[in-house]
Parts: C-alpha cells; sequence; structure tokens
C-alpha cells in the first residue's frame, strides 16, 4: 500500500515559474547512488565548483551530465570537480542536473540561480585617503568594502547580496558616517543611527503548499501561487507533476510501497 506518510520524509518540491531543463530518457529506480537526498547546487554569477564526491560516494561511476538549455560544464576527472558556466539571465530560479551512471541509473540534482543583486554605495570626496563601507551585507568588515576613488572624485562600490534589508555606514578616514545620499535610517541602539539599503525585493510573495489529500494514484496539493510548476524529487530522481482536478497532482510509481 502506496502511503503518503512514507513520501512526507523522502519527497522534496522546489517551485519555479518556468522551466527549460532537457533531459536524457528517463528511467525509474528504486534506490539511490547519492549521499543521501541531493541539496541544491547554488548558481553563482561566474563559475561554479561542485565537488562530486559531496553527492556520490563513487563518482566514477557517472557517466556523463545533462544541463539546463545555456549552461556549460567542465568534468576535471582526476579531481572529481564539476564546472559550471554559462548564461543565467534566461535561467528560472530553478532548474535541474541530470547525472547518467554507467550502469543506466539517472539522478537529479537541483540548481538554484543565485538571487543575489548589486548593491552601489556612492560618497562624494572631502579629501580623504581611504574611505570603506561596512553593514549586514559584508558582516560589518570594513575591509571586505574598500571603496574606489572614480575620476571625478567621488568614492565608489559595488557589492552583491541577497534580497533583504542592509544597515551600514561609511568609514572615510576612520570615521563611521552616514549615507549623505541615503534618508532612510535606523537607530543602531547605541546612541546613534546607520543607513538603511533594500535590495531586489525583500518582501516578495512565497507560494504556500498544502496537501489536499492522496490515494493509491498519488498525492493531491494545494497553493495559493498562480500558474506554478513542480520540481519532485523521490530518491533523487525527479518525478513528473501535473495539474489534476484543478490540484497539483504528484503519481506515485511502483517501487514507494512503505
Amino acid at each position: 500500500m502506496k502511503t503518503a506518510l512514507h513520501l512526507v520524509s523522502i519527497l522534496m518540491l522546489y517551485f519555479l515559474s518556468t522551466s527549460c531543463t532537457k533531459h536524457a530518457e528517463e528511467t525509474f529506480v528504486a534506490h539511490t547512488e547519492l549521499n543521501g537526498l541531493a541539496s541544491p547546487v547554488t548558481l553563482s554569477g561566474d563559475t561554479t565548483i561542485v565537488h562530486l564526491v559531496d553527492y556520490f560516494p563513487a563518482p566514477e561511476k557517472i557517466s556523463t551530465f545533462f544541463l539546463p538549455e545555456g549552461l556549460n560544464y567542465f568534468w576535471q576527472k582526476n579531481d572529481q570537480l564539476l564546472l559550471l558556466w554559462g548564461d543565467l539571465s534566461n535561467l528560472p530560479l530553478l532548474s535541474a542536473m541530470q547525472v547518467s551512471l554507467l550502469n543506466g541509473d539517472s539522478y537529479h540534482i537541483p540548481l538554484r540561480k543565485s538571487e543575489k543583486v548589486n548593491l552601489r554605495f556612492q560618497l562624494a570626496d572631502k579629501g580623504y585617503s581611504e574611505v570603506a563601507v561596512k553593514g549586514e551585507m559584508n558582516a560589518w568588515n570594513a575591509g571586505a568594502g574598500q571603496m574606489i576613488r572614480q575620476e571625478n572624485g567621488d568614492w565608489t562600490l559595488t557589492l552583491r547580496a541577497d534580497p533583504g534589508i542592509y544597515q551600514y555606514k561609511f568609514v572615510a578616514d576612520g570615521k563611521e558616517i552616514l549615507d549623505p545620499l541615503n534618508k532612510d535610517s535606523v537607530d543602531n541602539n547605541i546612541g546613534g543611527y546607520n543607513s538603511l539599503i533594500k535590495a531586489g525585493k525583500p518582501d516578495a510573495d512565497r507560494p504556500s503548499l498544502l496537501t489536499h489529500h492522496f490515494d493509491e494514484d498519488g498525492i493531491y496539493l494545494e497553493s495559493d501561487g498562480a500558474n506554478l510548476q513542480m520540481l519532485v524529487y523521490w530518491q533523487n530522481q525527479a518525478l513528473r507533476a501535473e495539474i489534476k482536478e484543478g490540484q497539483l497532482f504528484i503519481p506515485l510509481h511502483d517501487g514507494m510501497n512503505s
């Protein structure tokens, strides 16, 4: 008897608006060659390095990789490193990489595109010899926020940060100052104020997911998100999900018996 209780512990669900992942012909196996459930690989804006031994106890069993359109890879077999790079602009927030083994089995590792955005800081020069910015986006480390003086005399720096609201201050020749171009500030609870900057859309709504019911054919879910598609994994293998009777439906397969 197939049960939802058994699946709750092994299903991993991810939401996205669109997906352009291409897979080779899929086969379903009731075991996994990975080290537990595969955590998503976060794709950076440059080259992402994946240590295959973190996922596969025997990476020498791997045959090839299938990636979403726009991504490239190079496999350093001696070190068992996988280098991923490419144009991420058209890649959905969540996608998947298919890994095929020499025995014909295939597994899927979620890929998560970094949501980091640029934060640009600017301070007009007043004869400073050194200027830095420190805040929550760089762990209040002025050494990681050294600014560069431009030809027009302004000091500037661009940092990458996840969506959110960050407190910060400039440090000009050792003296902490608020951002004169930014009126947003907050009490720092030690007798002063910090400037505030917003990165991306930190208040963006996230969809919720509820189980409606299940039967021997599959699991039916409800979500308050519009036009959602799912990435669903069982034993590190992608399952196909669909809309059925107005609900998100995950079909169950032979081999998922409790």
